[in-house]
This record gives C-alpha cells, structure tokens and sequence, in this order.
C-alpha cells in the first residue's frame, strides 16, 4: 500500500482506481496487488466507503487482471503460481455469484485460459462474448489464441483487423511481427516489429517499455538468424544496449543472457560469461527453453574448466527442461563420457542426437568411432538395436551401422577429420583393402594440416604407424613398389637413406647404428621384399629382427615359411618350434602343414587337436573357441573318407558333426564352417540342402570354394535326374542339362581364377566330367587331350580319354544313319559328312582300342567307373579293350559302305549334273536365237519409221509449196485488177459499184 493513500487513512474508490492505473503503467504489480486487495479488505469491514455494490465488483475485476498480468511475467515458482491460480478462481467466482455471467467476466477467463495454455478453452470463452461488447482486449485474445494454437494465418488476420481500427497497437503489432517470423517473412516481421517501437515509445508507459523490448530482442534474433558477420554484430550491439539499461529486465532474461555468455564462450572470456549466468534467476523464468540454454551454457563452462561432475549435473538438467530442443548439449555430454571413457553413455546420448536430428554429422563420425572402439576391443554391448541377438548378430550388426556413419561423414566433408578416415579404414581393410589404402592416404595428407584432439601429432610415432598400415595393405594387394616406398620414406625419420641405401651390406649397417627404429617397419619391409622375390634380402632383415629385437615369433614364422619352400623341413620345424613358446596355437598349424607335405597325417592330426586345447584367454572377452583349428580338423577327417574302411567312415563323419555344430552353434556365419557342414550334408547325400548352403555362401570369403562345391552337386543332381529319365525311359532330361550347364560355368570361372598348374589341371578334368555327362564328347575329349600333355604318367586319365573316345565314335556311327538317295547337292554334302563321320569314328575306335589294350597289360587295384579320378580295374580296361575292337571293325564296315554308297551317289550326281549342262547349253543357244531374231525385227521397225516420217516432210514441203504459188498468183491478181482501176478512174467518172460487184472484188482480194 502507497504511504499517499495510508496517510489518508481511509479508500475512496476514485482514488484507488487512479493510483492502481498508475502503478499498473509503472509495472509495479505486486504494489498494485496490495492497494486492491487492501482495498477489498476494507470494503468488506466498512460498506460506507464505497457507494455500492458495482465499484466493489470494479475492483475485483481489477484484481482478477493483475493476477493474470502477474502470471503472466512468469516470475514466481510454481507454489506462488499455484496460488495465483487459486486466487485468480476465487474472485472469477465470487463475481460469478453476485454478478452473474457478463461479457467481462468471459475476457477474464479468456485470459486466464490462455496463461494456462488452454487455448481451446481460451478461444470459447472469447467466443462467447458479445458482439457489442468486444473490445481490444478480447480481440488481442483471440488472435494470440490462434496462434498458440497452431492457426497463423488466422491470427494473422485477427492481429490485422485490430491494427485496421486500433493503428497505434504495439501490441498488435508485435503480434504480426510473430506471425510472420513463424512464416519465415523476416523483411516483414522487421517492418511490424519496427512499428511496435515505434508506437511503444510514443507512449512512454511500463507496458509499452516491455512490447518495445520483446521487439528489440526480436530483431537482434533476426540479425543473428542471419548468419552474417554484420547481422551478429547488428544482433550483439542490440543486446548489449538492452543489457546496460537498467530500466528493462535484460540482465535477468535468460534469452539475453544467453546469446551474450555465447558471444564471450567463443570468445574464450569463461569468467565473464559464468558471471553473467550466475546473475540470472533462473527459477523465476517465464522461458523454459531459454531456462534449459542457460542451464547447457552453465554447463560448457565447466566442462571446459575441468568440473566433470558439475558440468554432468547442468547438462542434466538442460535436458530434462527442454530435451527436444538442444541437441547440442546431449552431444556435449556425449564427449563429456567420452572423456571419462565411459563409452555406453555417450553412444546411447548419440543415438538420441541422431533420433532429434539425422542430418548431425558430428554425432554420426563420433558413434561411428565409438561402434569401431567396440568393435576392435570386442565388447558385447547393445546400440541402438530392438531385440534379442546374439554376439555375433549384434556384432555384424555394429560393423555395419559404423561403416554406414563413417562412410556418410566422409562423404559429405571435404576434409573430414582423421580419426574418421582411420576408423573407417580400419573396417574396410578386410574386404575393401583398395578403399583402406585411400582412406589412411588421406589421413596422412591431412596429418599436420589439421588439429585433433584424439591423435596428438606431438607423437611422431602415430604418423609413422599410418604409414606402417598403408604399407601392410598395400603388400596385401599385392601393390609391393608402392609399399616399399612408403616404408623407406618411413625409415627416413630414424636413418639416412639414399638412392643406394637399399642394397644388402649397406642397409644392414645403417640398421646397426639405429636401435629405436619399430620393429613392425622392419618386418613388413622384410615381407615386402620377400614378395617381390628378394628372398635373401628379406631373410637377412628376418635373422636381424630377431637378433636384435628378441625372439620375434612373427619373423620366426616368415623365416620357417622361406625354409619350408626351399623343402628344408629340419629348418623350418626349428623356426616353427621357437615361435611355438610366443603362439603356440599358429605354430600347431605350421606344424601340422608341414607334417601333412612329409606325408605324416597322424602326426598332423595330433598337431590340429594340440591346436584346440591351446585357447586364449582375455579379460574383456569370454574363452575363444578356435573356429579355424575345428573347420581344419573336420576338414581332414572329410578328406580321409576315402581311404578308411566303413567304420571309421561313420566315425570321422560324426565327429565333423560334432565339430561342425560347435562352431556353428556360437557363430553361425563362418563361411567355412558352413561351406564344411555343406559338405557333410552332401556326403549325407542331401544334395538339395547342400546347394542351398553353396548358394548362401556366393559374396562371403569361402565364396571360391563354394562355388566349387556348388558345380561338384550340380553334377551330381544331374546324374540323378539322368539316373531317374534312364529308368522312366525317357530321351532327354531337360532339368540334368540345365544343372550341368550351371556346373560347366562354374568350373570355367574357377579354371580362369586358379593360380597354380596343379589346380588348373584338376579344374580341367573336373570341366571334362561335366561335359562327358553333358554328352559334350568334343569338347570333354579336347580338354583331356591337353591335360594329358600336362600329366602324361597319370593312367586314369588315359582310360578317362580312351572312354571319351569310345563314345564320341558311338555318337559319330549314330549320326551316319541310313543310306538316302542324292537328290541335290547339299544331301551329297551331307553324304560326304556321314563318311568324314565313320573315318572319324574309326580313327577314335582305333585310338581307344590301343589305349585300353595297353591298360589291360597293367596290374590296378582299384575299380572306376565313368570319367573318374580314381584309377580303374584291368578287367575293366579289357571289357573296354574289346568293345573297341568290336566297335572298330564295325565302323571300318560302316566306313566301307559309307565310301561305296557315297562314290555310286557322286557318279547319279555327275550324270544328272551333265545332263543338267546340256539342258542349259541348249537353253542358252535357244535364248540367243531369239535375241538375235527380236534384234532384226526392231532394226526393220526403226527403216519403217524411218520412211514414213520422209514421206510426212515430203507432203508437208508440196502442200507448203503449193500454197506459196498461189498466194503470189493471187497477188498479181490483185495487182492487175488495181492497175485497170485506175486506168478506169482516170478515163470516166466511176460508176456505182453494185454491191454484188463489191462482194466479188472482196472475195477475190479479200482484206
């Protein structure tokens, strides 16, 4: 209460009405608040005070509005809120009850409606008031409960029609300055936002201050929204002036506030901006999102001055005020777990970056980093996935969703950061090498260009191992120049290396005066050098590793390799068994593969099973089954199937079961488990399963092998449905030729990829048996022809090609077929075909004959059939031997008559031929007879011609003469008579001419 009014010691109502109007102008509503309620207070104890009933209601609905413009400062917690509410409904109710409801009534709670953000409601109650009795306030009402309510075009028009009868409404104005910024008109909103101070200075009032400073803090985010250099400093000059005034609520608006500490962060002022945050009241905010801005800019400050926990808990609660709307401070907490390396936490507060926004590229490169952290330490988390699935699901699954980010963040920057190109390298180097080789390029082009705050370039060591990578993968595509140059260049940081410096003597003494170059350059220089075939070089770099930096069990390994080679097996097991003490399970494999080329499977089977019991165990990761030592073992118990009795078959075929399901039960997608179990199932004769199992495995590693398997069933399905037409006595099996045709173009592709003669040879004679059960004898004949030139001393295949033979001179007596009659020259071709025919088949009867003659001179063990690559029987070669003889003397008869037939045919053929010469020679002297005849007749045609226009020019020369003759005799005529005329005339006088006389002298003269 005013000491003006106390001092009176009594409330006159005009006297009220005018001090609450000033101090509401004043914007001192909590003393406006006092006087009115004092003022109620009084009028309920002394009656006499105020005249009637009607002033008191003026002053409730007085009352009513300051405590709407009171809530609606937003400047109270939510308990005085609350209570404002309270109040707020109390009076609305008690001039409910006295008063009934009238129009102001339904404004009042219009207002009220609005500050509760019920703007349904709002807009009924507006509604409902009358016509007549709607004012500014009721309009302004409306309009900004349309808005609020999504309606902007509406509240457009609303906010337009008051300033059409009411100009100088700030108000109003600022109403279409927001309208149109939801609109995205920017020039607009400056206009209106331009006109609201206008007239909200011409009044000069505390409301009128409030709408000029809602505008100005409008057009300083409009400048900002601009993006400019000049629209930041326009925006900043402009907050900084409302700042320094006093009169104005600035330095306690947060939005003001806010965008004042984020100039000052960038600027690195920490101090000064965390002593303008502090100063805000943030539990008295009208603005909850810029309440949950102040809370992250508070936050960034300590997390950049180091107080982690602080910084968590103010980014926290940003969050939970306005999660939706800042991004940037779930990304920031996400590097401040990063920092703690508490990786979960920050990738689960990426995922929800991505979930609000999808285009955040910094979000996307940093989950991409952390999935390839998790992917390299192997940790079993889950990210960003629904469901149940297993580790190596969910594995896969991560690998995949890290090389998707990472691969849409290279490619949308220019210069993307280095720690991105390195972890996306990393997972493509298995089976994208090309695409890793790129990737670390560029990270080392962009190495001393560019900041980061992972890889510190203060460690020499981290450039050099970029290098040591690049040039490992590029050794493994066999890119061995450009490797050994990247690691010279490398070398060149630790000793002096010339153009000459890479000769033996000279290199190994620049090596011994250095001792602090890494190891891994020297051994990947040394396996460079022995691809390229410098063995020697590469075996003295391996002898100096090891003396140098220890017992090196990788050098080791490359060392018992070389041995292994040049087969000094003494040698090679003796690396293999130092290496043993470092990693005992690869050098079991070494071993093992080195017992096997000396022929000693039991041992190489011990050597696999040691292998298995040698797991490895790791702290973050459970015990290792070894996949690779169970598929190898299940391997060789497939390949000894063949050479072990029938109990032992069914022995080793249930333990590459149980081996099988071992590894496939834990991680189904190893391609050569399933390509293995494949083959089981084959051997189970499920041939249609097997197929299926091939075909799953085309794109995987194992996709060679499977694509082998996947021909050798092909094969064997068409030898089945061969089998199945044969007993439905049926010609031809169009399903057994479409699985052959498959399985040809399968041994083709790998015949092309296969690298060394043995298996190009064996791809060869697979070819050749899926042609011979194609009935392609041609062609399955050649490919034996030129794989005997390769392996002469192998004698199934020389009963292999002297069974094609064999059935390609069977096909070849078919297609002589039965003796026709000549009748045109292409059936003698034909003729002449069936005799090329029996000489052919002839010559392959003879062939085979001599080949299974001399096969069955041998002593073989075991039995074959078909084109086979086992070996065959002598009983079998002699069964052969004398279907060949037979077969041979049959087509020699077949040839005989062949050639018999064929010379009676060519001796009708030249009689009728001659016959036919002598029928077109007289055709010939008859056609020439009558063009000569045709020739005379034409030559007599053009004489007739000739005459008859002679005779035309003669007539036309007489009659032309005759008429010449009598035109001059008429002219004489003419002349005489005139000269007579004249003699008349001149003796007499003339006399009348008679016109009969006239029409005789005009006939005869004429004109």
């Amino acid at each position: 209460m005013s000491q003006e009014v106390a001092s009176l010691g009594l409330y006159d109502f005009e006297t009220v009405i005018e001090k609450t109007a000033s101090l509401v102008k004043e914007q001192s509503l909590e003393e406006c608040r006092t006087v009115l309620e004092e003022a109620l207070n009084t009028s309920s104890r002394k009656a006499s005070e105020f005249s009637n009933q009607r002033e008191v209601a003026v002053l409730r609905d007085r009352l009513v509005a300051c405590y709407l413009m009171l809530s609606a400062t937003g400047k109270q917690n939510q308990r005085t809120k609350e209570d404002l509410q309270k109040l707020i409904l109390e009076q609305m109710s008690l001039l409910d009850s006295q008063y009934g409801s009238n129009a102001r009534l339904q404004q009042l709670q219009g207002w009220k409606e609005i500050f509760g953000e019920r703007y349904e409601s709002a807009l009924r109650c507006f509604e409902q008031v009358p016509s007549s009795s709607k004012g500014l306030l009721s309009s302004i009402g409306t309009a900004i409960a349309k808005f609020y309510k999504g309606e902007v075009q509406d509240s457009l028009d609303s906010f337009s029609s008051i300033v059409r009868r009411w100009r100088r409404c700030e108000l109003a104005w600022l109403g279409i300055a927001h309208c149109y910024l939801e609109k995205g008109d920017q020039r607009k909103a400056q206009m209106a936002l331009s006109k609201t101070i206008e007239f909200a200075k011409q009044k000069s009032t505390g409301v009128s201050s409030v709408f000029c400073y809602e505008a100005q803090v409008a057009i300083a985010y409009i400048a900002f929204g601009q993006g400019t250099k000049e629209g930041v400093e326009a925006g900043l000059s402009i907050l900084k002036e409302l700042y320094r005034d006093n009169t104005n609520d600035a330095q306690n608006d947060p939005r003001v506030v806010n965008r004042l500490a984020d100039y000052l962060f960038y600027r690195k002022e920490y101090k000064r901006a965390s002593s303008l945050l502090c100063k805000l009241n943030l539990m008295q905010t009208k603005f909850p999102h810029a309440k949950g801005e102040s809370l992250f800019q508070l936050a960034r400050l300590a997390h950049v001055s180091g107080e982690l926990a602080e910084a968590e808990n103010f980014y926290t609660q940003a969050l939970l005020e306005d999660s939706n709307s800042l991004p940037q401070a779930r990304l920031a907490l996400a590097n401040l777990y990063l920092s703690r390396e508490d990786f979960q936490a920050a990738a689960d507060c990426l995922e929800r970056v991505l979930t609000q926004r999808q285009e955040c590229l910094e979000a996307k490169a940093t989950l991409g980093i952390i999935l390839t952290l998790f992917e390299m330490k192997n940790v079993a988390t889950l990210i960003g996935q629904e469901g149940k699935l297993t580790k190596y699901e969910l594995r896969r699954s991560r690998r995949e969703r890290a090389i998707s980010l990472l691969t849409e963040v290279v490619d949308a920057t220019t210069t993307p950061d280095i720690s991105t190109l390195i972890c996306l390298a990393y997972l493509l180097e298995e089976n994208k090498p090309e695409r890793a080789c790129s990737l670390l390029e560029d990270s080392i082009r962009l190495f001393d260009d560019q900041a980061n705050i992972i890889i510190a370039r203060s460690s020499p060591s981290v450039k050099i191992r970029l290098q040591n990578n690049i040039a490992s993968l590029f050794a493994r595509i066999g890119r061995y120049s450009e490797a050994e140059k990247i690691l010279s260049t490398a070398l060149r940081s630790y000793i002096d290396l010339s153009v000459d410096s890479l000769e033996e003597n000279v290199f190994l003494q620049h090596l011994q005066q250095s001792n602090e170059i890494p190891i891994l350059l020297l051994y990947n220089l040394a396996l460079v050098w022995e691809f390229e075939g410098k063995v020697a070089l590469a075996r003295n770099l391996y002898s100096h590793i090891i003396s140098c930096y220890g017992e090196y069990p990788d050098a080791l390994f490359r060392l018992g390799h070389l041995s292994y080679v040049n087969e000094d097996f003494a040698a090679a097991k003796e690396f293999y068994e130092r290496g043993a003490k470092f990693k005992p399970r690869l050098a079991s494999h070494l071993l093992a593969t080195l017992a096997r080329s000396q022929g000693d499977y039991h041992k190489y089977q011990s050597l696999l099973e040691q292998a298995l019991q040698s797991r490895q165990f790791d702290e973050t990761r459970e015990s290792l089954d070894d996949d690779y030592s169970y598929v190898r073992l299940c391997n060789f118990y497939i390949d000894c199937l063949q050479v072990v009795d029938e109990k032992r078959q069914q022995k080793f075929m249930d333990k590459c079961l149980e081996l099988l399901q071992r590894v496939l039960s834990h991680y189904p997608y190893n391609a050569f488990a399933a390509n293995a179990f494949g083959i089981y199932i084959s051997l189970r004769e499920m041939y249609s399963d097997a197929r299926e199992i091939f075909h799953g495995l085309v794109g995987t590693p194992a996709a060679e092998m499977a694509k082998l398997n996947l021909a050798h069933i092909q094969v064997q399905l068409a030898r089945n449905l061969q089998h199945a037409a044969r007993e439905r006595q049926t010609v031809r099996n169009a399903a057994a030729d479409t699985a052959l045709s498959s399985a040809i173009k399968l041994y083709e592709d790998s015949l092309l990829q296969a690298r060394s003669e043995e298996t190009r040879c064996e791809m060869m004679l697979y070819l050749s048996l899926a042609n011979f059960q194609k009935a392609n004898f041609s062609e399955a004949c050649s490919l034996l022809t030129r794989l005997l030139h390769r392996m002469p001393m192998y004698l199934p295949l020389w009963f292999n090609w002297a069974l094609t033979l064999e059935e390609c001179g069977l096909r070849r007596i078919k297609e002589v077929g039965e003796k026709q009659e000549i009748v045109s020259a292409s059936e003698s071709a034909n003729s002449m075909n069936g005799v090329n025919n029996a000489r052919k088949a002839t010559a392959e009867f003879g062939r085979a004959y001599r080949v299974f003659q001399a096969l069955s001179r041998r002593k073989l063990s075991a039995d074959g059939e078909g084109i086979v690559r086992q070996t065959h029987s002598s009983r079998l070669a002699d069964a052969h031997h004398t279907f060949a003889k037979a077969k041979r003397a049959t087509s020699n008869v077949l040839l005989a008559n062949a050639e018999k037939e064929y010379m009676e045919q060519m001796e009708r053929f030249q009689e009728r031929r001659r016959k036919l010469q002598e029928k077109l020679a007289q055709e010939e002297k008859e056609r020439l007879e009558q063009e000569q005849r045709r020739k005379e007749e034409l030559a007599a045609l053009e004489e007739r011609e000739l005459k008859f226009q002679e005779s035309l020019r003669q007539k036309e020369e007489q009659k032309r003469t005759a008429t010449e003759q009598e035109t001059m005799s008429r002219k004489r005529k003419r002349k005489g008579l005139k000269e007579q005329l004249n003699e008349t005339s001149d003796a007499s006088e003339p006399e009348e001419t008679s016109p009969t006389q006239m029409q005789v002298i005009e006939e005869i003269f004429g004109d």
